[in-house]
């Protein structure tokens, strides 16, 4: 009765075969939309030969970061898909013997040099094995000798799709998809020459979603997109361009999309960087800005330089978040003037860019009178800013304030309240020259 139904249950796992069909190796078409938060949208286009009798669609050329609930696959409408599911089998003894149940394999009996051929009929612990005289042995997994890997093995990540058609069909497949471990980066070099700069930008995309991509169309979106919530040493490779072979960028729905005009081959854990913005001869303004200590906190005397900020005009186009350099000429060569970072920035919005310190100006507070009263606090304090350059600096103080009502700022010099509750002095100081003014600060308690 067992061997009866042993050899019933190796019929039926025989008879579950089913007829697949393979997607084409090489994608017609391919293209990637890449987003900063570590993901990218592929579409892939492939031609695929179905018969009557497939009953299921595979696709291989899967990288392990797919989403698969994000697959949408589009095929003629004389296929019905009723399913999908993502298949990776790790290759080991137990997946070998779960797919050679009911396959013909050899045995290597155990102090014996002969070998003998027979059928695998179970995968448990030990495997039951049917010699060819139909008699039946328990046997060690590692004395089976497996002929070669079976092809309903998914050794590499694979999507496959439940099908049916009535009639034999040469279609075109589209498919949509995310990955993850695949994300841009924006990096700006600014060159300052006197009054005048150049602005270039380019973006480096680093790949290490499992997936190779091959003469792709790329594109990339600058905003942040609402996302629901659930390393390697990359090879760099360069790649520019020439000039009028611009990247373009389209408006959609509230975010910008560049798209590159050449096709572009990016391989697994490797990186390129593309040029995408070149703009030249754009007017700069300067701005040296000291952010001072509340007059309240003011405690005996202290220092500070002013900090240098570039103001470029605005642009054309939007631009993503990234690191700016700024670099400026010399007699004895480029010197690199400081670093600072951007957010996204819409066209025709000014960029603001932090250089660094500015040693030659300086700006001392200092404490001159306390007197507070029950009711009211009461502060002097003294500024005084001297510019040890060679020509003349206007330079911006900001002071934070209260501006509740009965709020006083007394002083000669003008004023004006910018972002809320911060006094503002805008100030001109000669070359080689030090400024001082007085201020007094009222308020109620």
């Amino acid at each position: 009765m067992q061997k009866k139904s042993l050899l019933s249950l190796t019929s039926l796992l025989l008879s579950s075969v089913v007829s697949a069909v393979t997607f084409d190796t090489q994608a017609l078409n391919s293209s990637i939309v890449l987003y900063n938060s570590n993901i990218a949208l592929v579409h892939e286009e492939r031609n695929i030969n179905i018969k009557k009798r497939d009953k299921e669609l595979i696709f291989k050329d899967v990288a392990p970061t797919i989403i698969s609930n994000s697959v949408n696959i589009r095929l003629s409408p004389s296929v019905k898909i009723y399913s999908q599911r993502y298949n990776y089998d790790k290759l080991n003894l137990q997946t070998l013997l779960k797919a050679y149940v009911g396959e013909t394999v050899s045995l290597q009996l155990r102090n014996k040099e002969k070998i003998i051929q027979g059928k695998l009929l179970t995968s448990t612990n030990p495997p039951l094995f049917q010699k060819e005289d139909g008699s039946i042995l328990s046997v060690n997994g590692s004395d089976i000798i497996f002929n070669k890997l079976p092809k309903s093995l998914h050794l590499t990540p694979s999507l496959v799709w439940e099908i049916a058609t009535d009639k034999n069909l040469h279609t075109r497949v589209s498919l949509d998809y995310l990955l993850s471990n695949i994300n841009y980066k924006s990096s700006y070099i600014v060159d300052i020459n006197n009054e005048s700069a150049s602005f270039n930008g380019s973006i480096k995309i680093t790949n290490n979603s499992g997936k190779d991509f091959y003469e792709s169309t790329l594109s990339f979106v600058t905003g942040d997109i609402n996302r629901v919530s659930f390393t390697q040493n990359p090879r760099v490779t360069t790649l520019y361009k020439a000039a009028p072979r611009v990247v373009k960028q389209k408006a959609v729905e509230g975010y910008y999309l560049y798209n590159v005009p050449f096709k572009v081959t990016l391989k697994n854990h490797e990186s390129k960087e593309i040029k995408f913005l070149s703009r030249r001869n754009l007017p700069i303004s300067r701005e040296y800005r000291v952010d001072l200590t509340n007059p309240y906190r003011v405690q005996g005397e202290s220092s500070l330089n002013a900090t240098q900020y570039i103001h470029l005009p605005p642009l054309k186009e939007a631009i993503p978040r990234g690191v700016v350099r700024t670099y400026t000429k010399t007699e004895n060569g480029t010197i690199l003037l400081g670093e600072s970072s951007i957010e996204h920035t819409g066209k025709k919005q000014p960029i603001v860019l932090k250089i660094g310190k500015n040693f030659d100006l300086k700006v001392t507070e200092s404490l001159l009178k306390q007197s507070d009263t029950t009711s009211s606090l009461h502060r002097e304090i003294s500024y005084s800013i001297s510019n040890n350059s060679k020509s003349i600096k206007e330079l911006t103080l900001c002071i934070p304030f209260n501006t509740k009502e009965g709020s006083k700022v007394i002083t000669q010099e003008k004023y004006r309240f910018t972002k809320g509750n911060f006094v503002t002095f805008s100030l001109q100081v000669r070359a080689n020259a030090t400024k001082n003014f007085n201020v007094i600060y009222e308020s109620k308690k």
